[in-house]
Formats: C-alpha cells, sequence, structure tokens
C-alpha cells in the first residue's frame, strides 16, 4: 500500500536491504534471510521501483555493541546498530541514490 500511494503521488522509492555486520555469522536464519532479500528484490520488481543492496557498506569497525541480555556475557555484538560515522556513511550513500532517482 505504501508504495501504491506514494506511486500514485509521484514520489520516488528506494527499496533497499539494511546493512548488516559481515564479519560474524549473522543472527538470523539463513534460508528466512535470503527470502526477504528476495521478497524486496521479487517488490522493487513488481512495482518498477529502485531497489539496493547496502548489507556490506558499513565497515565492521564501525557496527556496535551492546549489553547482553545473558547472564554470561557483558556486552556482545549488535547486528543492529552502528555507531555514528556508519550512520554518516549510509546517509551519504541514500542521498546519492535518491539524488540519483530524481535526476
Amino acid at each position: 500500500d505504501l508504495i501504491n500511494i506514494s506511486k500514485m503521488n509521484k514520489m520516488n522509492i528506494l527499496i533497499y536491504t539494511a546493512p548488516i555486520r559481515n564479519d560474524l555469522r549473522i543472527p538470523y536464519e539463513m534460508s528466512e534471510y535470503t527470502e526477504f532479500k528476495n521478497d524486496l528484490k521479487n517488490l522493487s520488481k513488481k512495482f518498477n521501483v529502485k531497489y539496493k543492496n547496502f548489507e556490506n557498506i558499513i565497515p565492521n569497525s564501525l557496527w556496535g555493541t551492546k549489553i547482553s541480555g545473558a547472564f554470561n556475557k557483558e556486552i556482545e555484538v549488535d547486528f543492529m546498530h552502528f555507531r555514528a560515522e556508519g550512520h554518516n556513511l549510509l546517509a551519504n550513500i541514500i542521498l546519492k541514490e535518491f539524488n540519483n532517482l530524481i535526476d
């Protein structure tokens, strides 16, 4: 529905696979994660909107850590969040992609 509403209002759309840390085993079932990525690609094709895969754009050194939910660990890798430098990098890449959409 969001894509249809956006297209009706002549809005530019970018579908992307979000960054994820790639130097460790990701905390997702690999077949489900692959299906999710394929669903994004297929959605972009179905509605003729741009798709980009940003999985590997954030260097592993820019990913964050978090306090563990397990009792035997204090700090663990955070696969969902990165430091400010990573956010700046992602923002600049997304801005570049949107600029390409409107040119």
